[in-house]
Formats: structure tokens, C-alpha cells, sequence
């Protein structure tokens, strides 16, 4: 069962996190802005605006002297929680549909950050059968 308390994001803010969350495991932690801007297609400037919000909200510390940022334990967790379901969701989507791991991943963080919790169990309840 799922934290009273735990964090609700809107589509777009989910997507920033998930991304993020991707490039801090390939990078082993650190992120830079124009990293996300490159992976997302969007301008640093829209970046900056929500990297700013999520310092704010404590799910990533600025690194001023190398230009980065870097999950906060709160926004590890944060990301974990969506991540697994991206996982779950991929894996469906490689295997079902014979979709490449790249868009397999793509199809899976637009799913994971676009649709309702219901669709979203339901669609894991899919996989797990």
C-alpha cells in the first residue's frame, strides 16, 4: 500500500524526475543541466526552472562547482518508486510488442509519467499475468 504522505507529480514533473533519475545512474550520481536538456529536447532554461523547484522541494542539492545536481535520498526514493514500475512496464513492452530497449524505455517513462494510477495497475496487473 502506497505512503499517505507520499509525493504526487504532475506528468511533466514526473518525466524531469524519471530522466534525472536515469542520467544520475548512468553517470554514476551526477547530472548536469544540459544532460537532461539534450535527453528531453527541451530548452536548459525550462531545466533550470525545475531542477530550481525540486531543490526547493529537497529532491536534488545543486553542486555549484561543478555545475551539477545530485538526488537527495528524498529524491532517490521518489524515483525508485516510479523507476520500478518503468522497469516493469519496459520489459512488458520488449517483449510483448518486440520494441527496442530504447523505445521500450521511452514508451514506458511517457506511460508511467501520463497515465492514472488505475491505468498504471492495471497495466502492471497485465504484465504480471
Amino acid at each position: 500500500m502506497e505512503s499517505k504522505t507520499a509525493m504526487v507529480f504532475t506528468p511533466a514533473k514526473l518525466r524531469y524526475l524519471l530522466v534525472l533519475a536515469q542520467i544520475a545512474q548512468e553517470n554514476g550520481g551526477q547530472v548536469r543541466c544540459i544532460e537532461i536538456a539534450v535527453r528531453m529536447g527541451v530548452a536548459r532554461a525550462s531545466i533550470s526552472r525545475m531542477l530550481n523547484t525540486f531543490v526547493k522541494e529537497e529532491l536534488v542539492l545543486q553542486e555549484t562547482a561543478r555545475g551539477s545536481v545530485r538526488l537527495t535520498e528524498k529524491g532517490l526514493k521518489a524515483a525508485e518508486r516510479y523507476m520500478n514500475r518503468c522497469k516493469t512496464l519496459r520489459d512488458v513492452l520488449e517483449k510483448q510488442f518486440t520494441l527496442s530497449d530504447y523505445d521500450a524505455q521511452e514508451c514506458a517513462l511517457a506511460l508511467v509519467s501520463g497515465v492514472s494510477e488505475t491505468t498504471l495497475r492495471a497495466l502492471e496487473n497485465c504484465a504480471a499475468h
